[in-house]
């Protein structure tokens, strides 16, 4: 069984963070105390004007995954960006290059263009990029969106450096020279915007980790996935839970996702701290516990996890700071000298701890649980993304964007993706919980099983 949905369709409730628990874990982590919903947030509209091919409604989808991404113009989420419909601070405008060529008198219809608080994409190179791009479709839109949005925060053009991914902010439509087609900002043009919004870059923004994240039931029986931007899909017998009520606008990108382990709903966590909870019944996941949506962050929350005794939960961000709700806090990375950021976590099923994995395979073991070893020192072909432990406590599996899985402590390995021709990079890894397998997850949807588990059915199109 596939179903589809979102995130605002569904009885969800949002964490308020309660103040003195905030406090209690700014103090206990060493962070600063400051409530409130970023650093800044700009409201923007979607529309479309004169005669367009493309979608409105997949150019709206398109935008607001592009704004989820936090390796974008988010800064890591010191700058937010929110859809509405109306009273908007800008409107981003998907127009035909006929429109655009009059706009103002100062537009040049073969390119995209803003003119005072609106941002015209122009329809047809949205759709096909320009013969001078290079580069993908995928890619060029995240370039052709930010660019002109940073235009519109007061960023000017920049050149060529010489080699190396094009900045952000050179004029790629009209070709890259010696660089090459790049849609994320470069860290010298992050610090710039940063100085021109009066704001910071929060710390140890991943290079990868954008897409769907997964849940499983607790029987093993299906699975969730969940978008940046709140969208779901269920397979297998895990259900969509809880009645429609209210909708919620998810602020900043959903980057973390799992299943609460009494059966009665998921988390979802967002990268600027935001929780939220989709629950099943009458039962409500408690409001009360908190989230990290209130604390003036460092670095982007990149996972949650609940105790498995269903107490409560933690939140982890990439400098590896660790968010504790209701559930032992066993300390946190937060003061290590990281040589690359955290990017996700795993409980011991004991709850007696948790390991932390960062990019370069490092391990961090916090409470009474063993280190069983890590890839730290290996000669790793791309990024590790995610860990999964096994159910039995014994051993976890770390897993890297190209799909290699390494396997740590006395548990098996099933296999991996690291030869397989992926259409895009693995994003994390879940575990069944008997320990007989582990499904992969990536970038586009796609869903790969290792092990003696059923495969439920993936997203990729």
């Amino acid at each position: 069984m596939i179903l589809m949905g979102s995130f605002h369709g569904y009885k969800l409730r949002r964490y308020a963070l309660a103040a003195a628990c905030a406090v209690m874990a700014s103090l206990l982590l060493g962070l600063p105390v400051s409530a409130g919903e970023g650093d800044r947030t700009y409201r923007y509209r979607v529309t479309s004007r004169g005669e367009t091919h493309y979608a409105l409604g997949s150019f709206r989808h398109d935008v607001r995954t592009i704004f989820a991404d936090l390796r974008g113009l988010s800064l890591g989420g010191s700058l937010r960006f929110q859809i509405v419909a109306s009273g908007e601070d800008l409107r981003i405008v998907l127009a035909s290059p006929e429109e655009i060529g009059r706009s103002a008198g100062v537009c040049d219809e073969s390119y995209s263009c803003r003119v005072g608080n609106e941002i015209l994409i122009n329809d047809e190179n949205w759709r096909n990029t320009t013969p001078q791009f290079g580069g993908s479709v995928e890619v060029y839109r995240k370039y052709l969106l930010r660019h002109e949005m940073a235009h519109w925060l007061g960023m000017d053009h920049a050149e060529c450096p010489g080699g190396g991914p094009a900045p952000l902010m050179m004029q790629q439509s009209k070709g890259t020279g010696s660089c090459h087609p790049n849609g994320i900002p470069l860290d010298h043009e992050r610090q710039q915007l940063a100085r021109l919004q009066s704001g910071r870059v929060l710390r140890n923004i991943p290079s990868a980790m954008p897409g769907p994240r997964m849940a499983v039931t607790v029987a093993g029986d299906g699975y969730w996935l969940i978008s940046p931007i709140g969208e779901t899909w269920s397979f297998g017998q895990a259900q969509a839970q809880g009645k429609i009520e209210q909708h919620y606008s998810i602020d900043t990108g959903v980057i973390g996702f799992a299943a609460d382990p009494d059966g009665s709903g998921v988390l979802a966590s967002a990268f600027g701290g935001e929780l939220y909870a989709l629950s099943s019944g009458n039962r409500d996941i408690d409001e009360e516990r908190g989230s990290a949506s209130g604390i003036r962050l460092n670095a982007p929350v990149v996972g949650v996890r609940p105790d498995l005794d269903g107490t409560g939960y933690w939140q982890v961000a990439s400098d590896g700071a660790v968010f504790s709700w209701d559930a032992a806090f066993h300390g946190s990375a937060a003061n290590y000298q990281l040589r690359a950021p955290v990017m996700g976590m795993a409980a011991h099923p004991s709850g007696q701890g948790y390991w932390l994995v960062a990019a370069d395979g490092g391990i961090f073991t916090f409470g009474d649980i063993p280190f069983y070893g890590s890839a730290a020192n290996f000669p790793l072909r791309a990024p590790v993304v995610g860990i999964a432990a096994h159910p039995s406590g014994q051993g976890y599996w770390l897993v890297a964007a190209d799909g290699g899985i390494f396997t740590f402590g006395d548990i098996p390995f099933y296999g991996s993706a690291a030869n397989f021709q992926l259409r895009a990079p693995v994003v994390g890894i879940a575990a069944h919980p008997s320990g007989d397998g582990y499904w992969l997850n990536g970038e586009d949807g796609g869903v790969f099983t290792f092990g003696s588990i059923p495969f439920f059915g993936s997203a990729a199109e």
